[in-house]
C-alpha cells in the first residue's frame, strides 16, 4: 500500500511538472561546434549556425512549428515561439551553461499564431534589451490615413523573473535594443561644412579618407534622381570594413541598398538590391568583420517586363554572409522566414 501511494505522489509530480512547462526535451550541441553566433527559422524548424566553423544544425528535439527566435545577449540560450492550438507560446533552448541541452517551455503569449506581415515581409519581431528583457512585437497594421504601421500588440518578458507583462508603444521607443547598430549619417561634400574622413561627393562617390568606395560598382542614379544619395554607414569592430546604404532611385527609399567595402577601397560589393524592403538590411555578427544579411546570391533567372533577364534574388529566402577575405557572398541557408544574429 505504501508502494502504491508513492507511485501515485510520483506520478502527480511529473504531470504537474509537464503543466508548469517542465519538459524532458533534450538536445546538446553537437561537438564539432563551440558556440551559436547565428539562430533561422527554415520550414517551421530551428537551426543554428557557428561562424568559426561554419557549420550548422537544427534543433531536432523540437517538434512543434517554429515561428520566431532570438539569441540571447548575455546567456549561452535561443529564446523562440511556436505555434500552438492557433497561438503562440515561448520557449528556451540552453545550448551552453548549467542548463546545457535543456529545451524548456516557458509560456503562452495568447498571441494568434496568424501574424499580419509589415511592409517588410515580417509579422513579428523579438530583441533584446539594454536591460535584458525580451521584447515582442506582434499584430502589425496600417495606418492607411497617414500610411504608417504599428504593432498593436508588444509584450516583455524578463528570463530573470519569468514574468510576462504588456509594452505601450510609448515604452518601446523607450527601449534600447541590445544590438543597437553604431551607425553614423554620411555628410556630403559641398552640402555640409568641412569634408568628413567618410563623405559622398556630387560626383555620386563614396569617399574615405583618401580611397574611393565605389568606383568599381557602376553606380547610376535614376531619373527621377538629382543625384545618389548615402544613407547611415557602420564599421566593423576592426575598422577594415565599412557597411554602407544608398539610394540611386526612389524606388530604394526607405532603407536604401547595402552595399559593403574594405576601408581602402578594394572589394566593393552590392549586398542587396531592393531598398524598400527591411529584410536585407546587414549587420555584423559579434566582433567580426562578417556581415550576416538576406538575399544577395542570385537563385533563379527569370524574364523581366522590358524583355531584359534580371535576376531574382528571393530576398524572403537567402541568409547569407560576406567572406572576410574579400567580401564575398557566401550562403548560409535558403527557404529562411526569420533569422537573429549576435
Amino acid at each position: 500500500m505504501r508502494m502504491n501511494r508513492i507511485y501515485i505522489l510520483l506520478l502527480a509530480l511529473s504531470l504537474a511538472l509537464m503543466g508548469c512547462g517542465g519538459s524532458a526535451t533534450r538536445q546538446h550541441l553537437p561537438e564539432e561546434l563551440s558556440g551559436v553566433d547565428v539562430a533561422y527559422v527554415k520550414g517551421g524548424k530551428l537551426w543554428f549556425y557557428e561562424l568559426q566553423s561554419r557549420t550548422k544544425g537544427q534543433l531536432s528535439a523540437e517538434k512543434e512549428e517554429v515561428y520566431s527566435c532570438e539569441l540571447s545577449p548575455t546567456e549561452d540560450a535561443i529564446y523562440y515561439t511556436v505555434k500552438r492550438n492557433g497561438e503562440l507560446a515561448l520557449k528556451r533552448w540552453a545550448f551552453g551553461g548549467k542548463k546545457a541541452g535543456e529545451v524548456e517551455d516557458l509560456l503562452k503569449l495568447k498571441v494568434s499564431a496568424e501574424q499580419p506581415q509589415d511592409a517588410g515581409g515580417g509579422g513579428g519581431y523579438m530583441y533584446f534589451s539594454t536591460e535584458g528583457e525580451l521584447v515582442m512585437l506582434f499584430d502589425y497594421s496600417v495606418n492607411t490615413d497617414f500610411d504608417t504601421g504599428r504593432f498593436d500588440t508588444v509584450l516583455g518578458y524578463s528570463p530573470a523573473t519569468g514574468e510576462l507583462r504588456g509594452l505601450t508603444q510609448e515604452d518601446v521607443y523607450a527601449i534600447e535594443p541590445s544590438k543597437m547598430v553604431s551607425s553614423i549619417r554620411i555628410p556630403m561634400e559641398g552640402i555640409d561644412s568641412g569634408i568628413s574622413t567618410l563623405y559622398g561627393t556630387v560626383e555620386d562617390a563614396l569617399m574615405y579618407r583618401d580611397a574611393c568606395l565605389t568606383d568599381e560598382l557602376a553606380l547610376q542614379k535614376g531619373e527621377d534622381m538629382e543625384r545618389i544619395d548615402f544613407g547611415y554607414a557602420s564599421f566593423s569592430h576592426d575598422s577594415t570594413k565599412l557597411l554602407f546604404t544608398l539610394f540611386t532611385s526612389e524606388a530604394d527609399i526607405p532603407y536604401g541598398l547595402c552595399y559593403i567595402a574594405d576601408t581602402d577601397g578594394k572589394h566593393q560589393q552590392q549586398l542587396s538590391h531592393d531598398g524598400s524592403s527591411a529584410r536585407t538590411e546587414a549587420q555584423w555578427i559579434g566582433q567580426s568583420n562578417v556581415l550576416i544579411f538576406m538575399g544577395g546570391i542570385p537563385t533563379e533567372e527569370v524574364q523581366g517586363g522590358d524583355n531584359s533577364t534580371i535576376n531574382c534574388m528571393a530576398y524572403d529566402s537567402n541568409l547569407c554572409i560576406t567572406n572576410p577575405e574579400d567580401n564575398s557572398v557566401l550562403m548560409v541557408d535558403d527557404g529562411v522566414s526569420y533569422w537573429c544574429a549576435r
